[in-house]
């Protein structure tokens, strides 16, 4: 992970050039779900939808076709565009437009589920979104038992390549993802389920109060008041 950091530390800079001359006025999000993939955040987004003040993002310029997680802050070829950019996947959107000017209260929902464990991101939502917005940035995440999780991945892989993952190949997939990674970038996809290591990340640029944390199983077992938790929080 160290490497991931040194590598992304020239960005930093230059979405703050970006970042000084934003508006709050700007249909700027103020909810993010960040992590993790693979742990109900699809069935969330789903019902979030149906609050009539939640406003998710669309494809730029398309305002009619929602994109679920526009993943501007984690991916270079996104960042590279430019925070312009990624306020286009909130403007014009047939169910908030306009409230963003304070016509009517509205929450801007960004549903990007690998934010939490690129460690480069929250220093980067930090520098470019405006200081006046800070504390009121909320961050929601749902947890799961980390092998499950990542089984439930791997499982969705195979299926589209028309593959059966059985407990032995898996483990072997496992095995091999571990040691390539390790080599290749300096940390493994184990660290993916090192939950409290990746929010501690997150807590040195905002306040812990900012975050709401619910178990996946949880989400299963009690969908209704697990929604009304999230929706109080936002």
């Amino acid at each position: 992970q160290s490497a991931q950091s040194s590598s992304n530390t020239h960005h930093h800079g230059e979405a703050g050039e970006r970042g000084k001359v934003r508006s709050s006025t700007d249909p700027w999000p103020t909810a993010f779900y960040i992590g993790m993939p693979k742990a109900g955040s699809t069935s969330l987004f789903k019902l979030l939808l149906e609050h009539p003040d939640v406003c998710p993002p669309h494809v730029p310029f398309q305002p009619r076709k929602i994109e679920k997680e526009p993943s501007f802050f984690e991916k270079e070829r996104e960042y590279a565009k430019g925070i312009e950019h990624y306020l286009d996947h909130f403007r014009d959107s047939p169910k908030c437009k306009g409230r963003a000017e304070g016509k009517g209260k509205a929450v801007f929902f960004d549903g990007s589920t690998r934010y939490m464990h690129k460690t480069w991101v929250p220093a980067r939502i930090k520098t470019d979104f405006p200081e006046t917005l800070h504390k009121k940035l909320r961050f929601v995440c749902i947890l799961r038992e980390p092998i499950q999780r990542d089984r439930s991945w791997r499982g969705q892989v195979y299926r589209n390549r028309k593959q059966e993952l059985t407990d032995q190949v898996y483990l072997a997939d496992l095995r091999t993802r571990v040691k390539e990674n390790k080599q290749k970038n300096g940390w493994s996809d184990l660290e993916y389920g090192e939950y409290d290591t990746l929010l501690r990340a997150w807590w040195k640029h905002f306040d812990r109060k900012q975050f709401l944390v619910l178990s996946y199983e949880t989400m299963l077992a009690n969908e209704t008041d697990s929604l009304r938790r999230v929706v109080e929080f936002l």
